[in-house]
């Protein structure tokens, strides 16, 4: 099986207008992107919000977190979900911050005992493996927006992205159906993080459980990084304190269409 890399700088079923010039920000580029409307294109992902009324200060981080909710999924069967061609933006003020987002990959593995994430460098990409039939949240990607300049709050912001479903490594049950999937996002803001690419040092928790199945056992969200947790600050869509990754968004719901692949990919 093939799964393509998509460059984050393409502009997903969203249409937008150019309003100002793009500026360099560090490894970020800001540009204005006003929303005008979002196609329906099947897998489609777009959920708009507002940053908290909490100014962001220049040397803060902001972490940037996608989690889903699975159903229609059976624990005897193997299923895959890529979050592809994502892109973050913070809108307003004649200005637009696009983040360079990994691409997602989720493994619902019957053989699976626990939940993992790993961030993989070389090819920029997030793989989340769970048990099949896992319903709590998981998380699917994340990425870190360095704050080089003082930004105020209030600031809306959108992710958008397109999920796929495509056949697992193991044909032992047919799509008899469409998985189901519930995806939100949230941002918490840091005063401390590594540098955008050396995700594995965050220690991101793959899944929120009430069972065995967290890694690790306790009570944070998805996409906390666990390492981190003593450096939360208040801003972007958190509060500080446990919120370790800011409060989620309204959920998007999401039916898939499994993807045909044939035996040579």
């Amino acid at each position: 099986m093939k799964f393509y890399l998509l460059s984050f700088c393409l502009v997903l079923c969203v249409a937008c207008t150019l309003t100002a010039p793009a500026v360099q920000a560090g490894p970020l580029t800001f540009t204005a992107v006003p929303i005008t409307s979002a196609t329906s294109l099947p897998g489609t992902a777009y959920i708009p919000a507002t940053f908290n009324s909490t100014p962001i200060s220049a040397g803060d981080t902001i972490w940037f977190s996608a989690t889903v909710r699975v159903s229609g999924g059976s624990p005897t069967r193997f299923d895959v979900i890529r979050f592809t061609r994502q892109r973050i933006a913070l809108i307003g003020r004649a200005m637009s911050a696009t983040v360079d987002i990994p691409d997602g990959i989720l493994y619902l593995d019957p053989s699976a005992m626990t939940c993992t994430t790993t961030y993989v460098k070389s090819l920029n990409l997030w793989m989340t493996r769970v048990p099949a039939g896992e319903t709590q949240d998981i998380f699917i990607s994340g990425a870190a927006l360095p704050v080089r300049t003082s930004l105020p709050g209030n600031i809306p912001a959108f992710w958008a992205g397109l999920f796929t479903q495509v056949p697992g490594p193991v044909a032992t049950d047919p799509y008899e159906k469409n998985l189901t999937l519930e995806w939100q996002w949230a941002a918490a803001v840091y005063t401390k993080f590594p540098l955008p690419g050396s995700y594995n040092l965050l220690q991101v928790k793959a899944c929120q459980d009430n069972g065995m199945l967290m890694n690790p056992v306790n009570p944070d969200p998805a996409g906390t990084p666990e390492a981190l947790k003593a450096f939360v600050t208040a801003g972007a869509l958190g509060y500080g304190g446990t919120n370790y990754t800011g409060t989620p968004t309204s959920p998007q719901t999401i039916i898939l269409n499994p993807i045909e692949v044939s035996p040579a990919d």
